[in-house]
């Protein structure tokens, strides 16, 4: 299926040569000819496919930008929140989820030291280890596989995450415009449990929830609601309303809901609308 094919029935999926389909579902999304048959059969097709609402994007196919000693890959943004031109390939705002970006640092490279105004950061570490200097949560060490979450709470905070390393390190931010918009500033690392689900930001209240899903080689899991899910590491399927795809790390998918299934020790950020 082209991208053309596929961007016709409204959806932003991104995908190479259709290699995320699996084989039976990449069999039946081909026209066999151009009769009223398979015409009907082919916008059949499609009506299920927008039905469904699963987008898919690959990392890959997106731009390499970045500032300071920072590379990065933007897979979302929302288009009402930043004020300069927002990429084609970048998926929207997923409600209070503004942008989302897989980075990664030069050895012994640093951001410099910003502020930020109206935003919650939060930062998952996949490996290697991050040092955050800044006014809220100063000199924190920050290890692989936890979380840093920094809180706007109506005052805005100024930081400069470091790599102490002499290897490249990465980091996936996420930002969410705040539910809460006093208290003040604050900072907390989260350390997710490595063979469950962790809540590192959100809850009922604030309308979202990111969590982290570290899952066992033959795992199964059902995510309900709106999510939006992206594969950190390992191998598996996902699958909604009958279609089904390959995980593989760099993907970013948005849905109506969720069937997981880990074929590898599998690690997801996971964002789901509540």
């Amino acid at each position: 299926m082209s991208v053309a094919m596929v961007e016709s029935a409204g959806l932003r999926r991104q995908y190479q040569k259709g290699a995320l389909l699996s084989p039976r579902t990449q069999a039946s999304a081909t026209p066999a000819g151009r009769g009223g048959h398979n015409c009907t059969r082919w916008a059949a097709m499609l009506t299920a496919i927008q039905e469904i609402a699963m987008h898919i994007l690959d990392e890959n196919t997106v731009a390499i930008s970045g500032f300071a000693s920072i590379r990065e890959r933007v897979l979302l943004q929302d288009r009402g929140f930043f004020r300069h031109a927002v990429p084609d390939e970048c998926f929207d705002g997923f409600g209070p989820c503004v942008y989302f970006a897989n980075a990664w640092f030069s050895p012994g490279g640093s951001t410099g030291l910003h502020h930020h105004q109206g935003v919650d950061i939060v930062s998952l570490i996949p490996r290697g280890q991050l040092l955050h200097q800044g006014t809220i949560g100063a000199g924190a060490l920050v290890n692989a596989g936890n979380v840093q979450v920094q809180y706007d709470g109506g005052q805005g905070f100024s930081h400069n995450e470091i790599n102490p390393t002499d290897a490249v390190q990465p980091l996936l931010q996420l930002w969410f415009k705040p539910s809460e918009i006093s208290g003040g500033a604050r900072y907390q690392v989260v350390q997710p449990t490595p063979d469950g689900l962790t809540v590192v930001y959100g809850g009922p209240e604030a309308g979202i929830q990111a969590e982290v899903l570290n899952w066992p080689q033959g795992g199964q899991l059902w995510v309900p609601g709106r999510v939006l899910c992206y594969v950190v590491s390992g191998n598996g399927q996902a699958g909604s309303a009958g279609h089904r795809i390959e995980l593989q790390r760099g993907l970013l998918i948005k849905a109506d809901s969720l069937q997981l299934h880990s074929e590898s020790a599998l690690q997801l950020l996971l964002v789901r609308q509540l």
